[in-house]
C-alpha cells in the first residue's frame, strides 16, 4: 500500500482516512494528537541538564586539576509503555554527550565523555584493537518511566526521565535529577 494520499469521494475518503490512521511501517506520518515524548522534549531535558550538574556540590567541588574523570553513556532503560528505539535512546544521550563535552563544565571539571564501548570500537576498531580507549571511570545513565491516564474525553501521559552520574568502581551515585514532562490531548467522537 502506499502513503499517497487520493480524492476518491466521500466513502472512498472515509476508506482512505481509516487506512491512514493504521499507516503500513516505513510511511512517515504527522505527530498529531500523541503524549508521546517528541525532540522538543529531548531538547528540554538535555538544555536542562548541564544546569543541574553545574550546582551539584560533588561536581562544583572539581577542578581542572582535579583527578580525571572518564565519563561513558552508555545506559538508557525505557520503562515507559510506548515504543522507544535504541538508537533513539541513544540519540538522546549522544545529544547530552554533545552539550556536556562542548561546554566549558566538562574542562572546567577534569570530566571526560567517552562513547561507550561497542559504538566507539565500531567508529574506531583500529584504535580499538590497539586498546587505546580511555576507561571509563563514571557512567552518566538515564530511565524514562512514564504514567498513563486516559479516559473517555483526554489521555494524559506524564514522563518522568532521571538521570544519574555514578562512580564505577563504587556505585556510589554523585548526581540525580529528573524532568517531568507531561502531555495532554483531548478526545473528540471519532476517536
Amino acid at each position: 500500500m502506499s502513503c499517497a494520499r487520493r480524492t476518491v469521494g466521500f466513502w472512498g475518503s472515509a476508506l482512505v482516512l481509516s487506512l491512514m490512521t493504521s499507516a503500513p511501517p516505513g510511511c512517515a506520518s504527522a505527530r498529531i494528537n500523541t503524549t508521546m515524548l517528541d525532540v522538543r522534549d529531548v531538547v528540554a531535558m538535555t538544555d536542562a541538564m548541564l544546569p543541574s550538574l553545574s550546582r551539584d556540590p560533588a561536581l562544583v567541588r572539581r577542578s581542572s586539576s582535579s583527578d580525571r574523570w572518564v565519563v561513558t553513556i552508555d545506559r538508557v532503560e525505557n520503562l515507559t509503555e510506548h515504543p522507544m528505539s535504541r538508537n533513539e535512546r541513544l540519540a538522546i544521550m549522544a545529544r547530552l554527550r554533545a552539550n556536556l563535552a562542548s561546554s566549558d563544565f566538562a574542562q572546567e571539571r577534569a570530566i571526560t565523555f567517552i562513547v561507550p564501548g561497542k559504538a566507539w570500537r565500531n567508529l574506531e576498531p583500529a584504535q580499538a584493537r590497539a586498546h587505546s580507549r580511555l576507561m571509563p571511570t563514571h557512567a552518566l545513565r538515564a530511565t524514562f518511566l512514564s504514567d498513563t491516564l486516559s479516559t473517555l474525553h483526554q489521555r494524559s501521559d506524564a514522563y518522568l526521565c532521571t538521570f544519574r552520574l555514578s562512580d564505577l568502581a563504587t556505585g556510589d551515585i554523585f548526581w540525580e535529577d529528573a524532568f517531568v514532562i507531561k502531555h495532554v490531548i483531548a478526545r473528540n467522537e471519532l476517536d
